[in-house]
C-alpha cells in the first residue's frame, strides 16, 4: 500500500522568489502600513505588551466550555489594545495546543484544549521533555 500511495505522489513543487511589484500598488500598501509609525511609539507599545501575562490571564478564565473573548476582564486600560492582545496571546496559545480558538460570526470564542484531559499529560509542553513539539504535530497530540 506504502508503494501504491508513493507512486501517487506529486513531483516537488519549485517556487520562484516572490516577486513583489508583480502586483500593482502593493509595495505602496505594505509601506502605507508602517508609514508614520514612530518608532518612540512602538517601542512604548512593546514595552506595554506581556505575552505570558496575557496568556496565563486567559488560561485563568478558562473552563471546558467556549467563551468570548471578550468576556475575559482586561489587563490594559484601553479596551480595544487590550482586546487586541488577548487575541494574539490566544493565538499562540493555540498553535501550543494548550487552548482551542474559532470564530463564529463577530464572537471569538476560546475554550480549554481537552485533548489532553485525563491522560496525565502536562500542560506545559517544555516539561515533557525540554523540547517543543513540532507545529505540524499540534492536531495529533
Amino acid at each position: 500500500m506504502q508503494e501504491i500511495l508513493a507512486q501517487c505522489r506529486s513531483d516537488p513543487l519549485a517556487l520562484e522568489a516572490p516577486n513583489l511589484n508583480s502586483v500593482p500598488g502593493l509595495v505602496d500598501a505594505l509601506n502605507g502600513l508602517t508609514a508614520g509609525l514612530d518608532a518612540c511609539v512602538a517601542l512604548e507599545l512593546k514595552d506595554k505588551f506581556d505575552l505570558s501575562r496575557y496568556q496565563e490571564h486567559i488560561r485563568s478564565h478558562l473552563e471546558t466550555e467556549p467563551i468570548d473573548l471578550r468576556e475575559i476582564p482586561p489587563l490594559a486600560e484601553d479596551l480595544r489594545l487590550d482586546l487586541i492582545w488577548k487575541f494574539i496571546a490566544a493565538i499562540f496559545l493555540d498553535h501550543a495546543g494548550l487552548v482551542y480558538i474559532y470564530q463564529q460570526d463577530d464572537t471569538i470564542w476560546v475554550m480549554k484544549y481537552d485533548d489532553r484531559k485525563g491522560q496525565g499529560i502536562s500542560d506545559e509542553i517544555e516539561e515533557i521533555d525540554g523540547f517543543e513539539r513540532p507545529e505540524s504535530t499540534i492536531g495529533t497530540w
